[in-house]
């Protein structure tokens, strides 16, 4: 039986905690922890605990806090804990995906000998947003790493700490099942009438850039699908600016928003280039690439390897150029859906990705 930790409500946006839950229940009951629900964070929304999958079981802590802080540490360390011991006969893995609000737990699974996995998929001290969790992180982050029995990683970048405390480190970049996803096909096209971007709308995202090309290329829609305080920065920007081209639709169900992008021409990921940004492996990435869309991205670091796969700009001035040049010639964005097609078999949940990392976890 596996103990999954999870950083994100089962029935939110999907992520890389639901592949692997998903994957292990085909032979191993899971019992996948729910976040405490958060005022203001839809990520952490606990809509109910049933799932379409008989071996994930969903525990719903049901409790909610107002806000991110020192209360939803010491509610989640107790819940994460009474839950670890109450199955803690049958539990074999601990599986931590979450940084904050499981430690105890995760060092009770340690005494009581089950093998932790740990999965680092963010740079969480540089993702803090607050000075108490990143000296929670500071503090605990090194005992986490020394303490696993193995440790996943979703950058390269994220490999370099937690090989100060421990050898068996492995990356494992996101990607799709392509078992589940029917794979779009590149289209030729005449001209890009629409570029779309579907993600958490927080701060680490070039909002700026979005408004200048809405400003600038008048004659292409831009639709961003996302939630949060952004949100409403960008509806104030459009009405100032009336930006008839710049569409928002509010948060979307994962399937409603994949079903969306596959109607577009072209897909953007408008990255600020930071320490949080160069650690993303972004499963969006690979999603728009099963649609048969490229992606123009900036130039982050986890994001330079698939300089053939996707257009990637440095500045304001080389996204510009690049969305003339496609403008003129839209043969290039048909060439590179293909190359990033037949690059997707990489990235496949259903093969060699998934069969590396079981490999791992089984491994004595």
């Amino acid at each position: 039986m596996f103990f999954l930790n999870s950083a994100i409500g089962y029935h939110a946006i999907w992520s890389h905690n639901h592949e692997i839950a998903n994957l292990l229940s085909k032979k191993w009951k899971v019992f996948w922890i729910d976040p405490v629900k958060v005022k203001g964070y839809p990520h952490f929304e606990q809509i109910n605990t049933e799932t379409n999958i008989s071996n994930v079981k969903v525990i719903n802590r049901g409790i909610f806090v107002k806000k991110l802080g020192i209360w939803y540490l010491l509610k989640s360390e107790y819940e994460s804990i009474k839950h670890f011991l109450k199955l803690k006969k049958d539990v074999k893995y601990f599986v931590n995906y979450s940084p904050l609000g499981n430690f105890f737990a995760f060092l009770l699974a340690k005494l009581f000998r089950k093998k932790v996995i740990s999965f680092y998929v963010d740079d969480y001290i540089a993702l803090a947003q607050n000075k108490f969790a990143k000296f929670f992180y500071k503090i605990t982050l090194p005992i986490r790493f020394y303490f696993s029995s193995e440790i996943f990683v979703t950058a390269k970048i994220l490999e370099e700490v937690p090989q100060k405390y421990n050898k068996n480190i492995h990356y494992s970049p996101n990607g799709v099942n392509l078992k589940k996803i029917k794979i779009g096909t590149p289209k030729k096209l005449g001209v890009i009438k629409r570029v779309w971007f579907v993600w958490a709308l927080w701060n680490w995202i070039d909002w700026d850039i979005i408004i200048e090309l809405s400003k600038k290329y008048t004659d292409i829609a831009f639709d961003i699908v996302g939630n949060w305080e952004i949100y409403w920065f960008l509806e104030k920007q459009k009405k100032q600016y009336n930006l008839k081209n710049l569409n928002l639709y509010w948060f979307k169900p994962h399937k409603e928003a994949l079903d969306i992008i596959s109607k577009t021409e072209i897909t953007i990921i408008p990255f600020k280039v930071n320490d949080i940004t160069d650690a993303v492996s972004p499963v969006k990435l690979f999603e728009y690439w099963s649609l048969g869309k490229t992606t123009i991205v900036s130039n982050t670091l986890e994001l330079k390897q698939f300089d053939k796969e996707i257009f990637i700009y440095k500045n304001k001035k080389d996204l510009f150029s690049i969305i003339e040049k496609i403008q003129n010639n839209t043969e290039i964005v048909y060439n590179k859906s293909l190359v990033a097609i037949e690059k997707l078999k990489d990235f496949d949940w259903s093969g060699n990705l998934w069969k590396n990392i079981l490999n791992i976890i089984l491994k004595k």
